[in-house]
């Protein structure tokens, strides 16, 4: 959220803001998503605190769909917006 500033948004912006640039260096230059990984294994961890092997799994699989569905909303937009960039 920091490395992206004002580019960060907690939803998929579907129309392009005047001034958007697309972020490819720091930590966005190694991952794709980072906030989503983030958020992917902090919640993870979380269930491995709380030593619950059910509760694991189930958080495996809802973030596991959900990511894959905001990931493919945010990529169709990155892709509208910027193009092969």
């Amino acid at each position: 959220m920091i490395q992206s500033s004002t580019r960060f948004a907690h939803n998929v912006v579907y129309d392009k803001v005047e001034g958007h640039s697309l972020v490819t260096d720091g930590v966005y230059g190694y991952f794709r998503h980072p906030s989503y990984a983030g958020s992917f294994y902090w919640s993870l961890g979380m269930q491995m605190v709380l030593q619950n092997p059910l509760s694991f799994i189930l958080f495996c699989v809802v973030m596991r769909r959900f990511s894959i569905t905001e990931f493919e909303a945010e990529e169709d937009a990155l892709i509208k917006y910027f193009g092969n960039d």
